[in-house]
């Protein structure tokens, strides 16, 4: 199972903007869902993808579409019902 552990890092503030925790670039952002990290994405400077082989953390939420990704598999992690749902597909730009 995953475990959530306490994070360290502070929480941003309202209003405040994430960033990649390394470059600082604020698209193509994804959420460790072990540590709160957050990491620009593949097509960026992968430091979302650094932040696993680094740590292990295999599951991280991409923001711009909610998805999760397992890097241990290499594959979206996600319930096929809620992908097939019309509201979320429309939401998703039919993305899946």
């Amino acid at each position: 199972g995953v475990f959530l552990l306490p994070s360290s890092k502070p929480k941003p503030k309202p209003n405040e903007q994430l960033t990649c925790h390394r470059c600082g670039i604020t698209n193509t952002l994804w959420v460790c869902l072990s540590c709160g990290v957050v990491g620009c994405g593949r097509y960026t400077l992968k430091h979302a993808e650094e932040h696993f082989t680094l740590t292990g953390h295999p599951y991280s939420l991409e923001l711009a579409t909610m998805r999760i990704w397992d890097y241990e598999t290499g594959r979206f992690a996600h319930r096929r019902d809620l992908v097939e749902c019309p509201v979320l597909s429309v939401k998703w730009g039919g993305l899946l």
